[in-house]
């Protein structure tokens, strides 16, 4: 068999299981019937059957619908990190050119912070100086930030 073709299948199986997962994000809509789960405001977890009514809706459109309990509790981890780290975080001034504007960011798996004066970096969180970043780490963990990054949050 050619390489090309064995690459070939691989694609068409990886595609299969690709399209077979549950969206995990905000948007995630259950079926009519289907079992979802959702955080308390305490940040419990617990799963209920979609019908569809009005809590079900007010879940969806908050982005508190999820299709695994595992997915419920990481974005539930990663809230609850994001209101510590805004904590130490500042409303920026894009048109202020000369403000101090940073913010974490990955490059594979390596953690870094930078400065940015592009409002459409798409980061919720911006820090003024250094040391609220190292107090953001401290609090938050590189870990923890690491996770909020790959899903989004930061």
């Amino acid at each position: 068999m050619t390489a090309k073709k064995q690459l070939g299948e691989k694609i068409t199986i990886l595609q299969a299981e690709y399209d077979a997962m549950p969206d995990a994000g905000i948007n995630y809509k259950p079926e009519m019937g289907e079992s979802y789960f959702f955080a308390w405001s305490g940040g419990r977890i617990s799963s209920i059957l979609w019908t569809n009514d009005e809590v079900d809706q007010a879940r969806y459109e908050w982005g508190n619908c999820y299709p695994t309990e595992e997915v419920a509790e990481q974005k539930t981890r990663n809230r609850k990190r994001l209101v510590k780290m805004r904590e130490f975080a500042f409303v920026p001034n894009f048109e202020d050119n000369d403000q101090n504007k940073y913010l974490f960011f990955m490059d594979n798996d390596d953690l870094g912070f930078r400065t940015t004066t592009d409002l459409n970096y798409g980061s919720p969180v911006f820090f003024e100086t250094d040391e609220f970043r190292y107090s953001a780490r401290i609090v938050i963990g590189d870990a923890g930030i690491r996770e909020m990054l790959k899903g989004g949050l930061v």
